[in-house]
């Protein structure tokens, strides 16, 4: 009878179930620089800044986590968060500090090539944005 070995990621599935990919990297200050409009789940706007990166994932991400890169100073801060589901009025949606914006594939997207998702503010040479993107 084999023995469980109590040090195998595998036997606790924390390396996840086949066929999850995870990519991660930070987002440069100055794709996170523009300031526009974004339309809420019910369809009115709202204006804000929004992270952009444009990297080819390999896969179309269904979870997205942008947030502030810890250094000495601040601890990590989540700022946006992506779900493909569940959707609102039709779309999915990303959460941010100031509310809700649609992934309407125009202003706001996440494809395969690269997101563009809502953040609370633009980031600074000392506070500098992450993401964790993942897929399956």
């Amino acid at each position: 009878m084999p023995l469980i070995d109590n040090y195998l990621l595998d036997n606790y599935l924390i390396d996840g179930p086949i066929g999850i990919k995870i990519d991660q990297g930070d987002i440069p200050e100055a794709d996170v620089s523009m300031f526009t409009n974004v339309i809420q789940p019910g369809g009115g706007t709202t204006s804000t800044y929004l992270a952009v990166v444009n990297k080819s994932f390999g896969f179309v991400p269904k979870v997205i986590v942008v947030y502030f890169t810890p250094d000495s100073s601040y601890p990590p801060n989540q700022c946006a968060y992506f779900e493909m589901l569940p959707m609102m009025s039709g779309y999915p949606t990303a959460q941010y500090q100031s509310g809700t914006a649609r992934i309407d594939g125009t202003v706001c997207y996440v494809r395969s090539t690269g997101f563009r998702l809502p953040v609370y503010q633009k980031s600074y040479p000392t506070r500098a944005y992450s993401y964790v993107a993942i897929g399956w």
